[in-house]
């Protein structure tokens, strides 16, 4: 099963997911990456530009891959694109994946946006994939994640010691689940 096939857009109450291709991704996606206060807990803070210059090969791929979807989180009638939620890598033979999660309109940050739109997913994730657990790592001062997947039901599994640099020093990473009989 090839998952960039699963073409479904998942409507919420006040966000609707719908997998990225080329076209319909927000210029902003740049801005985003740029940004030291959005990219400071995510991978692509090592390298903002690099990524920012390669956003249109990232979704290119990720759209093409056969263990990763991507959705843009679009609100409001104007179909405002805020961010981004991903699934993936799928493991099918153990029926599970991670779940990542990039809200880079800072002014939708702290309005239920990334609760919404994880739920959204998680909730595809166990019907349409018929996958049993999820999970997501959160880097230690990451807490409007956190705060995000502990209300879409995730669970704190444990902790990861000394698991990520970062401004030079190791930080843990928490790393939660939900499993689909949560």
């Amino acid at each position: 099963m090839i998952l960039s096939r699963h073409r479904a857009n998942l409507q919420g109450s006040r966000i609707e997911l719908e997998i990225l291709s080329g076209p319909n991704h927000s210029p902003r996606y740049r801005d985003w990456l740029l940004d030291p206060d959005v990219n400071a807990l995510l991978e692509v803070r090592r390298d903002p530009m690099g990524a920012a210059d390669s956003i249109a090969d990232f979704i290119e791929d990720t759209d093409a891959s056969e263990n990763n979807l991507l959705f843009g989180m679009f609100v409001g009638e104007d179909r405002a694109h805020i961010g981004n939620i991903k699934l993936g890598s799928v493991d099918r033979n153990n029926r599970q994946a991670d779940v990542g999660l990039l809200l880079g309109e800072k002014k939708s940050w702290g309005k239920g946006f990334g609760t919404e739109a994880v739920k959204l997913v998680s909730q595809y994730a166990f019907d349409a994939l018929d996958l049993h657990k999820l999970a997501a790592g959160v880097l230690d001062g990451n807490t409007g994640s956190a705060v995000v997947f502990k209300k879409a039901g995730y669970q704190l599994e444990g902790i990861l010691r000394d698991h990520a640099i970062l401004n030079g020093a190791f930080v843990d990473c928490q790393m939660y689940s939900r499993l689909s009989t949560d």
